[in-house]
């Protein structure tokens, strides 16, 4: 009977192969409870966690929504000046000197009802001079 070449080589590896395995390397075997294999089976599963972002995502859309019925306060606060040539020279003036003052402010508010209340104050200031 003829022996492979390989043979020995193969019963070296073969051999060596146990020398070299760590037997301390296996780690105890524990017991874990129903609950301990649920919680670690929920932790890892992707479809939970974005069942729980989109459930954050929602409790923040309700006072987004919830904003659209505070009160809107508005205000506005203008001047403007103009110097122009008059029509007529009989008074002795070749231009007018205009300045105007605007003054806004109002309160808006969206009811539950679906009402709009709103109030609002205006003022308008106009000097003329020459």
């Amino acid at each position: 009977m003829k022996i492979h070449p390989f043979f020995p080589l193969l019963l070296l590896l073969a051999s060596a192969v146990p020398a070299f395995s760590d037997p301390g390397g296996v780690p105890p075997a524990r017991e874990i409870t129903m609950t301990d294999c649920v919680e670690a089976a929920l932790r890892g599963n992707i479809d939970v966690a974005v069942s729980r972002s989109e459930r954050e995502a929602a409790d923040l859309a309700v006072p987004m929504e919830e904003a659209v019925f505070l009160p809107r306060f508005t205000g506005d606060l203008s001047y403007s000046r103009s110097i122009g040539p008059t029509g007529s020279s009989i008074a002795g003036t070749l231009t007018i000197d205009q300045s105007a003052w605007n003054f806004e402010a109002g309160v808006k508010e969206l009811l539950r009802s679906g009402t709009t209340l709103s109030l609002s104050f205006e003022n308008q200031r106009l000097d003329a001079g020459t």
